[in-house]
């Protein structure tokens, strides 16, 4: 009966192939010929389809699919667990890759969304700005206004003034005219009385009387046009 092997990692991460009775050790080091064309078929196959960079690609994955089938068809010992490793592998990817499938309309409809928000808002934007201006030039208007209407009252009431002092003084004016009048007609009833008992003195007094008459009035009109603005 021959003896058999166990298969073990080294510390340096190497697969070591150990018999039972420790008398060999068959070191998997050495390089196979046939890995060397695997190797280079398959540096050759990523450099044609332009997929070099290391990073998640369905086009290298297919490469490597390839080559790990042409693995396990040259190492028939190994092909069942190579083979049920690999189903393993695929199974999950085709799990992993239904999950995608079945999010893909998600996120299109998750980008439509971010896309209308972001036209929403900026269509609100837009409104909340022209009402804002709308608002501004409104209140402008008002203050406008406000600020006319203030001028305009204290003109009026500078106008009210000024009629105000004007009325006072030809009021004045008129009544210092009135007591005039009234003094003339005193002094005209006391010359009637004067006329019957002597005519010459009536004469003397009256035309004296007239001319202090012309006199009071020539001075209170020149008086009244000196105080007029």
């Amino acid at each position: 009966m021959g003896s058999s092997a166990t298969c073990s990692l080294t510390h340096d991460k190497r697969l070591v192939v150990t018999k039972d009775d420790e008398t060999s050790t068959l070191d998997m080091t050495t390089r196979p010929r046939f890995l060397e064309k695997l190797e280079v078929y398959l540096k050759n196959e990523l450099h044609r389809l332009g997929v070099t960079e290391v990073k998640p690609s369905e086009v290298r994955l297919k490469v490597y699919r390839q080559v790990f089938d042409a693995f396990i068809k040259n190492f028939t010992s190994y092909s069942s667990l190579l083979s049920a490793i690999k189903t393993e592998y695929d199974m999950m990817l085709h799990r992993q890759s239904q999950k995608i499938r079945r999010l893909d309309p998600l996120q299109k409809t998750l980008i439509s969304l971010s896309i209308k928000c972001t036209t929403d808002i900026e269509n609100y934007s837009i409104k909340d700005n022209q009402a804002i201006n709308s608002l501004k030039r409104t209140l402008r208007k008002q203050s406008d206004m406000q600020w006319r209407t203030q001028l305009n009252k204290m003109v009026l009431e500078k106008e009210v003034h000024r009629l105000k002092d004007l009325l006072s003084k030809a009021y004045n004016r008129n009544r210092f005219v009135q007591d005039q009048c009234k003094l003339f007609a005193t002094d005209v009833d006391a010359l009637q009385f004067m006329m019957r008992d002597n005519r010459d003195d009536v004469w003397r007094v009256t035309s004296k009387l007239v001319a202090d008459a012309r006199r009071n009035l020539i001075g209170s009109n020149t008086s009244a046009s000196k105080k007029q603005p």
